[in-house]
């Protein structure tokens, strides 16, 4: 009876373990390589379910590569899945988070193929919106068109179908081919141009906005 009660008691220790080991949250940390510089990636798993992402470190641009680092992990979190789009404008960054969620899991010998299995497709609702320009894609060339049609007096909308009220930009987010670039060669002529054509639509466009103020304030 004691040498039943006592394998009864060993295999409901080991059970116990069994379940423990299998939901336990495990963390895994590794570095890949970005955009702009290496990003490095924090992945909690209990048993094969990915319980958090998170971008430990990052130089990605703000407003662009960024928008990524922000999005991706919750993406790959709902779905359970590397098999996610990826963030339009952003797609280096987007893929190296992937990449480093998945490099994580295999240096620590998690075979990831069951976070590759493909998504049930999706069939969105058809939707109308009204806009004179439609740009498609947020990358340098994307935005730039954009830029270049609300300073001819058309309707720009964002991603969420919103008009955007002013828009003027500068910098890495408005063009140019080379990220992140030093301040030399084109990248002078870049700042020259994009900084010079925005602030001059920005002060056009303040000044029509307070004209009738203004107008008030000198007319004596």
């Amino acid at each position: 009876m004691k040498k039943k009660t006592a394998a009864a008691g060993i295999v409901l220790l080991l059970a116990i373990l069994l379940w423990v080991g299998i939901h336990l949250t495990r963390v895994y940390e590794t570095t890949v390589n970005g955009h702009n510089g290496p990003i490095t990636v924090s992945v909690s798993t209990s048993g094969k379910k990915v319980t958090n992402v998170e971008i430990l470190d990052d130089c990605e641009t703000i407003g662009v590569g960024k928008c990524a680092v922000a999005m991706m992990p919750d993406r790959i979190l709902r779905a359970q899945s590397l098999n996610v789009d990826t963030v339009s404008g952003a797609t280096v960054t987007s893929g190296a988070i992937l990449a480093g969620v998945e490099q994580a899991l295999l240096e620590n010998g998690i075979d990831t193929a069951y976070l590759k299995k493909p998504l049930p497709s999706v069939t969105a609702p058809d939707e109308t919106l009204c806009a004179d320009v439609v740009v498609v894609g947020g990358g340098g060339a994307g935005l730039c068109a954009a830029i270049s049609a609300e300073q001819h007096g058309t309707q720009v909308l964002d991603t969420s179908g919103t008009p955007i009220p002013g828009l003027y930009a500068a910098g890495e987010v408005t063009g140019g081919i080379h990220g992140q670039n030093r301040l030399g060669g084109n990248a002078i002529a870049d700042l020259m141009t994009f900084g010079r054509k925005a602030g001059e639509m920005a002060a056009e466009n303040a000044l029509r906005q307070s004209r009738p103020t203004r107008k008030n304030a000198f007319s004596r």
